[in-house]
C-alpha cells in the first residue's frame, strides 16, 4: 500500500477496476457514474411563401445557429423567378449560392418548379427566398433548417 493510500488522499487521478487511468474529460465522473451525451439534429419548418401569386419577398427567416437549409418550390406557376438572398450583421442582402439536389447544379436563383435546393447559411443572420416574379399560377416555397 502506497503512502498516499494509506492516508486516504487521492492523486487526482481516477483508476478503473482494471487499473487503467480514467479521463473525466472521457464521461467518467468521479463516482464512476457516465456522463451521457446525446448527439442529433435540432430541426425547424419554414414555409417562405405558401400558394402565393404575386411576387413579393416572403418570409425572412432568422438563421440563429442553424447551418445547412434545404428548401422545396411547388406549385402551380406557369413562370417564376426565385431569389436566394441572405443577409450578414450589416443588414443588406447579397445572392447566396445554392445546389440544385437534382443534378449538382449551382445558382444564386431559379424558374424552375418541383425543386429541391440546399444552402449553407452558417454566418448568416437572415435568409429569404425572395419571389421576384410569377405568372400563370401560385408558387410555394418551404423547407427545413438544421443545425
Amino acid at each position: 500500500m502506497s503512502l498516499l493510500d494509506s492516508l486516504g488522499i487521492k492523486s487526482g487521478q481516477m483508476v478503473r477496476t482494471d487499473n487503467s487511468i480514467a479521463n473525466e474529460a472521457d464521461g467518467i465522473n468521479e463516482d464512476g457514474s457516465q456522463n451521457v451525451r446525446i448527439v442529433g439534429s435540432k430541426t425547424v419548418d419554414l414555409a417562405f411563401h405558401d400558394g402565393v401569386a404575386a411576387a413579393g419577398t416572403g418570409t425572412i427567416f432568422n438563421v440563429g445557429g442553424y447551418k445547412t437549409l434545404t428548401i422545396e418550390i411547388t406549385g402551380t406557376s406557369t413562370s417564376r423567378t426565385i431569389v436566394f438572398e441572405g443577409a450578414s450583421v450589416g443588414g443588406t442582402y447579397y445572392p447566396v449560392m445554392g445546389i440544385r439536389m437534382s443534378d449538382m447544379f449551382l445558382s444564386t436563383q431559379t424558374t424552375g418548379s418541383s425543386e429541391l435546393w440546399q444552402f449553407d447559411a452558417t454566418g448568416l443572420v437572415n435568409f429569404r427566398a425572395r419571389l421576384s416574379a410569377v405568372a400563370g399560377g401560385n408558387v410555394t416555397v418551404k423547407g427545413r433548417a438544421v443545425v
